[in-house]
């Protein structure tokens, strides 16, 4: 977890079942991965609307205990590319 806003840039950030803090984000290096496994909710969508590009993205289910299935998604996001001359967004 990073606590400290001042520390990084990393150029990998994991993050299970949490979804990535502004804070977390703001660590990721400009050409730096975001692993992610989450539970439910549309966080490829919550990803891009936060600037990320999603590249990888697989959704499954898990039994609970009770028997139901649960929605997970497991991706793998990184900030846009920028090419040469172009300006940053």
């Amino acid at each position: 977890m990073v606590t400290d806003p001042g520390s990084g840039p990393f150029d990998t950030v994991v993050s299970i079942l949490e979804t990535p803090s502004d804070t977390v984000l703001d660590a990721l290096a400009d050409d730096g991965q975001l692993l992610l496994l989450g539970r439910g909710r549309d966080l490829p969508a919550e990803l891009r609307a936060r600037g990320l590009v999603v590249t990888d993205l697989d959704r499954f289910e898990v039994r609970s205990r009770t028997g139901r299935p649960r929605p997970y998604v497991q991706l793998r996001a990184r900030r846009p590319l920028s090419s040469p001359g172009s300006s940053p967004s």
